[in-house]
């Protein structure tokens, strides 16, 4: 033994050195030479492993030992078709193309002896999944439980520790047109932990997908809804199940196909859709329910910033549909997902409801600026609405961004008739913005007008609507206009005497006079839920000016 200062140097006989040495080299040469072998070896095993299923090709296997390492720099599989469809399942055929698999930290000992394989890690550099749906006959949680069976026939336990794709590429087609994807996800990142596959799975209430927990990111996902005119945008998108959030950097759903070609195939008379949400967040998140029994529960949600576009051409689009039963409410009722959400808060948000009228063939438009508010109990799960059955929306924002427009609204999920009610006010403005929709539908025009104070409260279901209104306004004139073949101007005439003998200039009236009106409306079956509010508060406002509600315009 040699002794330095500080510290002890053993000698070491040459022999072992060179023993060592030979090992070490031996590991080296066999690691390059055998390659071939590990690959076939691996790609047999797994194609027995697969039973047929089927087709894997590998590339590039290298094996390190210390520590246990597995590299496959290609790794290859596809679906046998024929035994997909012997065993009806509706996915396929599928394929996935895998760069750069690495399995760090086998544990060998347990995997032999005890049919236990665990894992510390494994990484995958780039995914390329195709799937292809042939039918909607098969059913993916059988399939999920099939998977479960076939692993734990074949070993006691699969663990995990961490696993992370940093670039997966999915795409989704339909088998009968494979040049064409129904949607792409690209650039996906996932990453998990605490993957698990044992006897206790089909039990298991900590893990969430068979991970403890899991991240996911895609920058940028674009879909065509199918049997819609609608493409759907994603970004920023971001599920994290530690954190219990999912949020939406932004949202998008926009027209595929131009207004003009929307409105004259539309047969269900719907308004056309634009909608964007620059901000989208859902916390509280129970994914653990999710994956148990596909029910989105959460706390809350948060809508920051957006805008919705609305749009309708009477030219084309007619009022020969029935809408009942069609009410947001009764809709949300019928979304196959079952969901539960406490509470919604909305901020910022621009709502907008433009139309050109078949009499004149004009647009006309009306904006709700800078909505905010909220919304209470959004759920369509009737264990939750037997305790709790009513939806409310409490929003507040400006008419042209004017006055201020306070509405509470209250739907009764359970309602057999979909019974709702709604309440609310409008502050001073100038009566004459409204001339930016009544001008071009209606041919008529506010010359001067000044609403002091409007408040409404009204009962309703699918056919009737009982309530009243309160209208306070000062200095109302009305302009009868020629029609626009003519030179749209003033018919001054007819306009001096519908001021003088038929519209009130103000409500109270000189003699301090106050007119309330009190609102009885029958619904037409083929109006839309919203022109049914719109048509039930005009009533309560012709009165006010003292016309005849029966001549409320349509």
């Amino acid at each position: 033994m040699i002794e330095r200062k500080g510290h002890f140097l053993y000698q070491v006989p040459g022999r072992t050195v060179l023993l060592v040495a030979a090992f070490v080299l031996t590991i080296v040469v066999l690691g390059l030479s055998l390659r071939p072998v590990l690959e076939r070896t691996l790609t047999r095993k797994l194609q027995e492993s697969a039973q047929g299923k089927f087709n894997l090709t590998l590339e590039g296997a290298r094996l390190e030992l210390f520590p246990l390492r597995l590299h496959i720099e290609h790794l290859r599989a596809s679906s046998d078709s024929a035994v997909a469809l012997r065993e009806k399942d509706a996915f396929q055929p599928w394929e996935f193309q895998a760069e750069g698999v690495s399995i760090n930290g086998l544990s060998v000992w347990p995997a032999v002896f005890s049919k236990k394989i665990s894992i510390k890690t494994i990484t995958i550099d780039t995914l390329m999944l195709d799937i292809s749906r042939t039918s909607s006959d098969g059913n993916s949680e059988s399939g999920y439980q099939k998977i479960l069976v076939s692993v734990r026939q074949k070993i006691n336990s699969l663990a995990v520790d961490e696993f992370s794709i940093a670039s997966l590429n999915l795409s989704y087609k339909n088998a009968a047109r494979p040049l064409r994807p129904l949607w792409r996800i690209e650039e996906l990142q996932f990453s998990a932990k605490g993957f698990l596959i044992d006897s206790s799975t089909r039990d298991d209430n900590d893990r969430i997908f068979l991970f403890t927990d899991f991240q996911l990111t895609i920058p940028k996902w674009k879909i065509d809804l199918p049997q819609t005119p609608y493409q759907l945008h994603l970004e920023e998108l971001a599920v994290n199940s530690r954190h219990k959030e999912v949020s939406i950097g932004q949202l998008k759903l926009t027209p595929r196909i131009s207004r003009a070609d929307y409105v004259r195939q539309d047969r269900q008379n719907k308004a056309l859709i634009d909608l964007v949400l620059r901000s989208f967040t859902i916390s509280g998140v129970d994914f653990l329910q999710l994956s148990k029994s596909g029910k989105l529960i959460a706390e809350t949600a948060n809508i920051d910033k957006g805008t919705l576009e609305l749009f309708k051409d009477k030219r084309f689009q007619k009022e020969t549909v029935s809408k009942i039963g069609q009410s947001p409410a009764q809709q949300l009722m019928q979304i196959p997902i079952c969901f539960s959400i406490p509470h919604i808060k909305i901020s910022d948000f621009d709502l907008s409801y433009q139309e050109i009228g078949e009499k004149y063939g004009r647009q006309g438009r009306i904006d709700f600026n800078a909505i905010h508010g909220s919304l209470a109990n959004v759920t369509n799960d009737t264990t939750v609405l037997r305790k709790k059955p009513l939806l409310v929306a409490d929003l507040r924002g400006r008419i042209y961004g004017q006055g201020e427009l306070q509405a509470l609204f209250k739907f009764n999920l359970l309602s057999p008739k979909g019974a709702y009610s709604y309440r609310g006010s409008l502050s001073l403005m100038s009566m004459l913005h409204f001339n930016s929709i009544l001008t071009p539908l209606l041919n008529i025009r506010v010359a001067s007008g000044s609403l002091r104070h409007a408040a409404f409260d009204i009962q309703a279901d699918e056919w009737n609507s009982r309530g009243t209104m309160d209208f306070k306004y000062h200095g109302f004139g009305l302009e009868i206009l020629n029609k626009p073949s003519k030179g749209g101007g003033k018919k001054a005439i007819v306009s001096f005497f519908a001021n003088k003998f038929i519209i009130n200039d103000s409500n109270p009236d000189a003699n301090e006079r106050y007119r309330r009106a009190e609102i009885a409306q029958q619904r037409v079956a083929e109006h839309p839920f919203f022109k049914s509010i719109w048509k039930t508060l005009l009533e309560g406002i012709m009165y006010s000016t003292g016309v005849n509600p029966k001549f409320v315009p349509d």
